[in-house]
């Protein structure tokens, strides 16, 4: 079980997003049992540290990684992290399919972790062992819209109002993707130059 990243709301309550081969990990909310070798997962601690709030897997049937959390004024958490799941749990998708052997994704759970507001890929054909798709960064403004900063090494990378039209290194670029808190793609876009680029 690996913890990645920590986010803390305004009563001190603790978020904490990472990823789990543990079939007996303390899952209480939307999703309760792991779903393939390993999964992402979501907990929510009390301010005191004596109490889970709720904990849940966040996965399907293949490997999924949780790597970065933040949260907004209600409580509600927004992840992203990287996926080989074609069953990955959606809602309201942007991109509701797997697109290739990995993709990022960008989730939004409500305040008491039973439920997705919304779950979408974010990727295209090219991610795979050594060439990674994967969200790595994640942060909030005050309207709830989430930036999403990672990895591509699609040339066929899902773009709307690009900075940077495709994509320029020999292996990756770094992207950078705007989500409204209902899970529209405000606008995405490739940044890298002809070497190996990563946002983290």
């Amino acid at each position: 079980d690996t913890g990645t990243g920590i986010a803390v709301d305004g009563s001190q309550n603790v978020y904490v997003v990472g990823d789990t081969t543990s079939i007996t990990f303390p899952a209480t909310a939307m999703q309760r049992s792991n779903r393939g070798g390993m999964d992402a997962f979501v907990s929510k601690l009390s301010a005191d540290g004596s109490r889970l709030v709720f904990s849940t897997y966040l996965g399907g049937t293949s490997d999924d990684h949780g790597a970065a959390i933040a949260v907004d004024a209600t409580g509600s958490s927004y992840v992203t992290g990287s996926t080989y799941s074609t069953d990955f749990p959606t809602a309201n998708p942007y991109q509701s399919r797997l697109s290739g052997g990995q993709d990022a994704f960008v989730a939004r759970l409500s305040a008491d972790g039973t439920s997705l507001v919304f779950g979408t890929f974010l990727g295209g054909t090219g991610g795979s062992l050594g060439f990674p798709e994967a969200g790595q960064g994640i942060a909030l403004d005050t309207l709830g819209n989430a930036y999403i900063a990672g990895v591509t090494s699609s040339t066929d990378f899902p773009l709307l109002h690009p900075l940077q039209i495709s994509k320029r290194g020999s292996s990756s670029d770094a992207f950078v993707a705007k989500f409204t808190a209902a899970g529209s793609l405000s606008y995405s876009t490739y940044l890298g130059g002809s070497s190996v680029d990563t946002a983290n």
